[in-house]
């Protein structure tokens, strides 16, 4: 998976179009949102066999472990590999925040809520998968 040249330009503007959205499961939830960064950046879809396969929290986790590898965390080190240390974290790199993921905009890192996207201090991340 590799980055295209136009990737920050692509993660602003997915961010830019999204920033208000409301968080819905299976439509537009964190790994949706963490799914379409890496496909903005990158071109290739990692959660495609996720998309419309649930609707709810119940069958988000039933999707994590029939289709995933059982833990949002797992499903996510499966499709992107191992974490990083903090210290190589990059603009569009998927972090990984108390059963969430987000993505790395710097300093801070994109998360979702209810009511659109939020922003939460890098440095208290859980994890970071590497999208080069």
């Amino acid at each position: 998976m590799t980055r295209h040249i136009d990737a920050l330009t692509n993660l602003n503007k997915l961010i830019a179009e999204k920033e208000h959205e409301p968080f819905q499961w299976g439509t537009w939830d964190c790994c949706i949102f963490a799914a379409d960064i890496v496909l903005a950046m990158t071109g290739e879809d990692q959660i495609s066999e996720f998309r419309d396969a649930y609707d709810s929290k119940y069958t988000a986790m039933v999707a994590l472990r029939e289709l995933g590898s059982g833990t949002l965390y797992e499903t996510i080190r499966s499709k992107l590999g191992d974490p990083i240390p903090l210290t190589r974290a990059r603009r569009g790199d998927i972090v990984f925040q108390k059963k969430n993921c987000g993505v790395c905009l710097g300093s801070l890192s994109a998360f979702l809520s209810e009511d659109g996207i939020i922003l939460s201090d890098t440095k208290f991340v859980d994890a970071i998968f590497p999208i080069r």
